[in-house]
């Protein structure tokens, strides 16, 4: 293992001084430059897009290539890392599909859940006549070294929607579970339709497709007077169980009663879980006010939605917004909510405004976005990210304007991309800040954080740290981070939304050097030993604790780790 003996020393060091680490173990695994077994004289050109990784070392991307034969017809490829460390290509633009003259573009929307199902929208077109289908095919492309299998293509009957409608395209709302379970988005075209009809449906093999919700179309047998309005946002755990938002329409209903949750399993269809103007529960007595928003689930059934709430406080009505959950089909309860002292904040600083990107992970921790108000606040200090385990136990995860931790004095977090925010089942969050202060500019502000109930706010990797660039075990290759791409999921884990976050805490990023681009695996914090020594050994693979340091604006400070 490369560099063991200068890691064990350097964790040593670190043990005994106090010092906080720089970038967490981090591992080259791809790197543009290197070698593209499948075609002779090919090389990887781009590491550009991480889908999603899984749960025993696997990661899906899309790559571009270079070498003899290869142009912009055939460049782009779908691979998939195993946990041997080998590549298999899944998809390549300029494959035949099986129709004559016809062969796939670059046009893939794939997804993959933690235990490696995968599943892809593709879009294709003929050589001969340059027609094209933007988006025509969904795909479960599970099995490795097999025919992908077709689950839904366009001019396909789509079940449930109005007599004689078909698919038209499909959607980047693509979910897969651990089962395989696929949920997918479409429009539909045909008669009796309109590229406006849209729905939800639902594939397990074996059972084939069902539907969950399709716009214009009755919510539920037993209540044909009323159909689907709009389909929103949609999560689904390894179980099939899928969670929905929606608005109805028709049979006379009123505006403040017409969005809400929606359940969906394969036996049971569709079911209506909570409305707007329902009574609340678990906090002081009221209705749900505004549409339930940011549906979020996990393996345990657990829910978590925001919805603002309306109370008769002393006869003055009140309205607040609210994150709510239910754990193991309990009633709702209210975690948080608009108007209440923010935790982890200063007294008089309280939750303001709407709470969204609401994730809920593996043990049933919630996670949400949040403004805040009250004295000293402004726009430099008013966004925040808190971690709900129950009505009284809330954490704050990160403030904007307050300094960081592991970093010099005056490091601040400017700006919190909640978004981008992933959680796994071991209660570690990675999220991505960019900082500002002394020192501090372009590119070493931009970083991926982590976050767990043991070890709080960490350090995982920033651009201007040094790290290896060389995806050979038996050499190194340190260069300063230029570019760190923060674009990932906004998931809780469990949610059939890709992740980037294992559950062993592994997490997966681009980073470049110059123009070099690549594919690293990074650890964020575990218990024993150094940071990211998963064995306790004491060994981790690959760590250069350099950064930019206060007053380094060249970058060119190789002195030990000072930020």
């Amino acid at each position: 293992m490369k560099m063991k003996s200068a890691m064990l020393a350097l964790c040593l060091a670190m043990a005994a001084s106090g010092q906080p680490p720089g970038p967490m173990y981090v591992e080259p695994v791809l790197m543009s430059g290197d070698a593209y077994p499948p075609i002779d004289g090919a090389t990887i050109d781009l590491v550009g897009q991480i889908v999603a990784a899984g749960d025993d070392r696997q990661v899906l991307l899309i790559a571009t290539l270079v070498g003899p034969g290869i142009n912009s017809d055939n460049r782009v490829v779908l691979l998939r890392r195993e946990a041997d460390g080998t590549f298999s290509q899944l998809l390549r633009r300029g494959d035949s599909i099986g129709q004559p003259d016809t062969v796939l573009t670059s046009g893939f929307l794939p997804t993959m859940s933690r235990s490696g199902k995968t599943a892809v929208v593709v879009s294709y077109e003929n050589v001969l006549t340059q027609d094209s289908c933007a988006q025509c095919e969904v795909w479960d492309a599970s099995g490795i070294g097999q025919a992908p299998i077709v689950i839904a293509a366009k001019g396909q009957l789509a079940p449930g929607a109005a007599e004689g409608a078909t698919f038209d395209s499909f959607e980047q709302e693509l979910l897969i579970n651990n089962a395989g379970d696929v949920v997918f988005a479409a429009r539909l075209g045909g008669p009796n339709s309109s590229p406006n009809h849209r729905g939800v449906w639902f594939y397990r093999p074996g059972l084939g497709v069902l539907p969950i919700a399709i716009r214009d179309q009755p919510v539920s047998p037993a209540t044909p007077q009323f159909h689907f309005g709009s389909i929103g946002s949609v999560v689904m755990n390894s179980s099939g169980t899928v969670l929905f938002e929606g608005h109805m329409e028709g049979g006379g209903i009123r505006a403040f009663e017409n969005a809400g949750l929606w359940t969906f399993t394969a036996d049971r269809g569709t079911e209506l879980l909570v409305q707007e103007n329902d009574p609340t529960s678990g906090g002081p007595a009221g209705r749900f006010y505004s549409e339930p928003l940011f549906p979020a689930t996990n393996d345990r059934g657990d829910i978590a939605f925001r919805a603002s709430s309306r109370y008769d406080d002393d006869g003055n009505s009140r309205e607040d917004a609210t994150v709510w959950k239910s754990a193991h089909s309990t009633g709702f309860i209210p975690l948080a909510t608009s108007g209440e002292q923010a935790a982890g904040c200063d007294l008089g600083t309280d939750f303001r405004g709407a709470m969204t990107d609401v994730l809920i992970n593996e043990q049933g921790h919630v996670y949400f976005h949040s403004r805040v108000e009250g004295p000293g606040v402004d726009t430099s200090n008013d966004d925040g990210v808190w971690r709900a385990s129950g009505p009284s136990d809330l954490v704050l995860v990160v403030l904007e304007g307050v300094q960081v931790p592991d970093l010099y004095m005056g490091a601040i977090s400017e700006v919190i991309d909640y978004q981008d925010m992933m959680a796994n089942a071991r209660g570690q969050v990675v999220i991505p800040i960019r900082l500002s202060g002394p020192g501090i500019g372009t590119p070493n502000e931009l970083g991926h954080w982590s976050f767990s109930e043991q070890g709080g706010l960490k350090q995982v990797i920033r651009a201007g740290h040094v790290i290896d660039f060389d995806s050979d075990p038996s050499s190194v290759q340190n260069r300063r981070i230029t570019f760190l791409s923060t674009t990932q999921p906004n998931t809780g884990g469990s949610d059939g939304r890709p992740s980037h976050l294992a559950t062993d805490g592994g997490f997966w990023l681009i980073a470049g050097a110059s123009t070099q681009v690549g594919l690293f695996r990074a650890q964020v914090e575990l218990p024993g030993g150094c940071v990211g020594d998963i064995a306790n050994d004491m060994a981790t693979r690959n760590m250069t604790d350099d950064s930019v340091g206060v007053g380094d604006s060249q970058g060119d400070d190789l002195s030990p780790y000072r930020g």
